[in-house]
């Protein structure tokens, strides 16, 4: 059963790793907070993922040794996650995305290594779409309920669509009369929500930042530079969906420009990179922008 506490420890380390890596604009880190979502909030959080994670890689480890990939309760284990988190603080939103995306890379992590003997990236993407495509509507319920829990201050209204806001009063009877899995929520919300694109697409970002995450460290020999580098990368290439909804998109070309020009002086000399992070205005533009990612 090592499989079980080797992956829980690496999911809550990958939490702190993301979250004490400093600077990363946009984001709380150890030097850096907001006035209700601090750095030690997430500390916390992770720590309070510990049983949630546990139960989670447990059923699957159990499953899959009778060779059942459903019934994993995904939906319970993301607003559990969230629902413990909010019991040991008292601010913002801290786990929601995070917990959504470990709903099914944990499992997939459990599949692959038990039944390929590997934890080869291409086995993980294929395995998160076949257990994101099992999900129930008991799923998309409980991810309703963690959302409302975790009352994100990003969190836009849903109007004329094919699945409920997350605040209708008669949500739950509405995703039961229409039959809405938690795949088919995703899958609609994929449109604008980077998480539920990632939930879809066999956790495709996920998987790009941790090849990332490998090749910074080969080049600086360094957590703190790697996850940096990576967030940078990403950043570069992808669009931050908070700063397209809030300010535009002339705006997050800015950001994409610049974290791109930031990344870019980094691998060439750390010191020179490190001072063009604060004279390009990067991280300042973030604050100025009243921009917060939850880490994922």
């Amino acid at each position: 059963m090592s499989i079980i506490h080797d992956i829980v420890t690496a999911a809550i380390s990958s939490v702190l790793l993301e979250v004490t890596a400093t600077p990363k604009p946009g984001n709380v880190h150890r030097y850096h907070d907001f006035p209700d979502t601090k750095y030690e909030h997430f500390v916390v959080s992770a720590a309070s993922m510990h049983k949630p994670l546990i139960d989670l890689a447990s059923r699957t480890y159990n499953k899959v040794t009778k060779g059942e990939v459903n019934g994993l309760d995904i939906g319970k284990f993301i607003f559990e996650c969230v629902s413990y988190a909010k019991k040991w603080y008292i601010g913002g939103n801290t786990n929601l995305g995070t917990s959504t995306i470990f709903s099914i890379e944990v499992p997939a992590l459990i599949c692959t290594k038990l039944l390929s003997k590997t934890y080869d990236p291409k086995e993980v993407s294929l395995w998160a779409t076949r257990i994101a495509e099992k999900t129930t509507i008991e799923d998309a319920i409980f991810f309703y309920k963690a959302i409302r829990a975790a009352n994100p201050s990003y969190l836009g209204r849903v109007v004329e669509a094919p699945i409920p806001d997350v605040f209708d009063q008669f949500f739950e009877e509405k995703l039961k009369e229409n039959k809405k899995t938690l795949w088919y929520v995703w899958k609609h919300s994929s449109t604008w929500d980077i998480v539920s694109e990632n939930c879809i697409s066999g956790l495709k970002t996920v998987i790009e930042g941790f090849h990332a995450i490998d090749k910074y460290l080969s080049i600086f020999r360094n957590w703190n530079l790697a996850i940096i580098s990576a967030y940078l990368e990403l950043l570069s290439k992808y669009r931050d969906s908070l700063v397209l909804r809030k300010h535009g998109r002339k705006v997050q070309e800015e950001v994409s420009e610049e974290a791109e020009e930031v990344l870019s002086a980094l691998i060439s000399d750390i010191k020179k990179g490190l001072v063009l992070f604060h004279h390009v205005g990067l991280i300042k533009q973030f604050k100025t922008l009243g921009v917060q990612n939850e880490p994922h």
